[in-house]
């Protein structure tokens, strides 16, 4: 039997993920010949790790909660079919978040996780127990990793009591919602439901008229100090965001195998963003108050000095019939620097503008290079070189 997208539903920490256009999941196993000198061809073997990848597109139909996972943290998700067959992961982390809005479209949203920890069929979607977790509250549910002659089999517990920091299976305060897992994850998938029916969503869609842009100069935080004139907020015609991660995944021998107890999940033991983070920032506007930078100002050094080059960048989407309230949705890019703008004119159609940035952010445990304050590299006057190369040598050497 086969099931059509309107029967499934697509988990990500505990949460009904809506407006989802297409979603896969899976992983891919590295493996390479192994040859023997005077035999050949002898077996293949695992060459490095194995690791999962959960592709999302989804429209936006209001607030993302998952645009507030931060860059460290870890999240468990997958998707439930209506017969209650399930793909879960472990350990997934955020890896790229991605916005494309055009006019006559409903925004589009891609995000594309990297699973480090397990996925498969017998993996619950449902968030892993957290022992250092002590607010679990009534009706909460959580999952604990079992194994199954060597398969994973998840277990899916419910809290029925609240306030709880005691471990599933070892306390009254949960129950097994189900011993069979597929019967289980059928019975999570119709209470998140049942939660968050689709009669009670709260959908709000972003027009052309209610999407703003504004950006300042990263230095003064001043909108005079940019390199092109694009004062306050502007109606644009569409946009590109996206803003993605570089990880390293550290693997090592454990304590099991040193031991010589049988390791059983072969799981990254660390995991590392690699900085600067890149996000990058394309708009499209009508050619009405913008003002174009002339080509050569990015290497003129007085721009630097004075802050136009580096922006900071914000989109913000509202609702469309509340343009007075608080921001849908908020898009923003630090120390974005202009990489081209260009102008298409035609015949009978209406000249617009398209515009790119590109900005990276360090880390934020880093003190600021030196370098960054430009008005310490204020050329100096102040040498002389009257003395030759002599007078040059003996500087440096003093």
């Amino acid at each position: 039997m086969s099931f059509s997208s309107y029967e499934q539903v697509l988990i990500v920490q505990n949460n009904l993920v809506s407006g989802v256009a297409s979603a896969d999941i899976g992983y891919q196993t590295q493996t390479e010949p192994l040859y023997v000198a005077g035999m050949g061809y002898m077996d293949n073997f695992i060459s490095g790790p194995t690791e999962g990848q959960m592709n999302v597109t989804r429209y936006m139909l209001g607030k993302d909660f998952i645009k507030s996972i931060t860059d460290d943290e870890t999240v468990s998700g997958g998707i439930i079919l209506d017969n209650g067959q399930s793909v879960g992961f472990t350990r997934g982390r955020l890896l790229n978040y991605s916005v494309s809005c055009n006019v006559g479209q409903i925004p589009e949203i891609r995000n594309t996780f990297k699973v480090y920890g397990n996925l498969g069929g017998g993996v619950s979607p449902i968030t892993r127990w957290n022992p250092n977790k002590t607010d679990y509250d009534l009706g909460d549910f959580v999952s604990m990793s079992v194994k199954n002659d060597g398969f994973a089999q998840d277990l899916i517990y419910k809290c029925v009591e609240a306030r709880i920091v005691e471990e599933p299976g070892s306390s009254t305060a949960w129950e097994l919602v189900h011993a069979d897992s597929v019967q289980a994850a059928r019975i999570v998938k119709d209470s998140l439901a049942q939660a968050n029916q689709i009669k009670d969503r709260e959908y709000v869609i972003p027009t052309q008229g209610s999407i703003k842009i504004n950006f300042k100069g990263t230095k003064t935080q001043d909108t005079a100090y940019t390199l092109s004139e694009f004062p306050g907020f502007n109606a644009i015609l569409g946009f590109n965001y996206s803003r993605g991660l570089d990880l390293d995944s550290l693997y090592a021998l454990r304590d099991e195998q040193l031991k010589g107890t049988p390791l059983t999940d072969y799981e990254a033991i660390d995991i590392q963003i690699i900085y600067p983070i890149k996000s990058t920032f394309d708009f499209t506007v009508a050619l009405d108050n913008y003002r174009l930078s002339d080509m050569r100002a990015f290497l003129d050094y007085a721009n630097w000095d004075k802050g136009r080059v580096e922006q900071d960048i914000e989109i913000q989407m509202f609702d469309p019939q509340d343009m007075s309230s608080d921001p849908v949705m908020t898009y923003s890019v630090q120390r974005a620097k202009l990489l081209s703008e260009n102008v298409t004119s035609q015949t009978g159609e209406e000249t617009v503008l398209n515009v790119s940035f590109e900005g990276y952010e360090r880390d934020k445990l880093m003190n600021e290079p030196w370098f960054l304050n430009y008005s310490d590299l204020e050329p100096s006057n102040d040498l002389d070189i009257s003395g030759g190369t002599e007078a040059r040598i003996e500087r440096v050497e003093t």
